[in-house]
């Protein structure tokens, strides 16, 4: 009788310890999730969560440089041939403004920026790319400096040779801007490359879609054309 006692007093103690084993850890547990909730049941590390800092207030500008830049990279990798000099491309190359999608006379900061920046892109990658805007003369302005582009019909009257020209379209939604990209060969519209983007409609998008402007109605005046040379 004594030994069988003693036998369950030495289970109890037993038991007990193997529970506190047992119970330590879920109570650990239990603290951490009360004092750190958010972070304990969030599924990704603190570095992922931190990924939409990219378009943030004072990420906004080089965020829209990478995605064109990364865009123009898209376009050259769907040319047949992107050689620089003699591929689909050796002809030149001039860009014009990005319109919206919805009326194609219609444009904005946008819109003009995505091709300036495109132009650039396309130049630092060794291809031929012609300014339709150069002025047949430069233009000196007493303290106010030097101009040599122009959009005075008057000013941007001589002939340009280009085999292609880039361009695009986007298209504007309650969260994002979808950008559309195309390259578009000159002497018969064939579409050579294209590519696509999605913009968040953050604060520096907004500002540079406020301007945005259309094209007059078709009067009696016709409004000016830049002739294009093609072989």
């Amino acid at each position: 009788m004594q030994r069988r006692k003693n036998a369950m007093r030495y289970g109890a103690k037993e038991g007990g310890g193997t529970m506190k084993r047992f119970l330590m850890p879920v109570l650990l547990v239990m603290v951490f999730l009360w004092a750190n909730p958010a972070e304990a049941l969030w599924p990704w590390s603190r570095s992922e969560a931190k990924r939409d800092t990219t378009w943030s207030r004072p990420n906004q500008a080089m965020a829209l440089q990478a995605a064109i830049q990364a865009m123009s990279g898209e376009l050259i990798g769907h040319l047949n041939d992107p050689d620089p000099e003699f591929g689909d491309l050796g002809g030149g190359l001039i860009a014009c403004s990005f319109v919206d999608l919805q009326q194609l006379t219609r444009s904005s900061s946008l819109g003009r920026y995505l091709a300036e920046q495109l132009k650039g892109e396309f130049q630092r990658r060794q291809y031929r790319v012609i300014d339709i805007r150069k002025s047949r003369s430069i233009i000196i302005a007493e303290s106010r400096g030097e101009y040599g582009l122009s959009r005075d019909p008057n000013e941007v009257g001589t002939p340009v040779a280009a085999d292609a020209m880039i361009t695009g379209t986007y298209t504007v939604l309650a969260q994002q801007i979808l950008v559309n990209a195309s390259i578009i060969d000159n002497r018969n519209g064939v579409l050579r490359s294209s590519a696509m983007l999605a913009l968040p409609r953050c604060e520096l998008i907004e500002a540079m879609l406020a301007d945005q402007a259309t094209l007059p109605q078709k009067t009696a005046s016709v409004l000016y054309l830049k002739r294009l040379e093609l072989k």
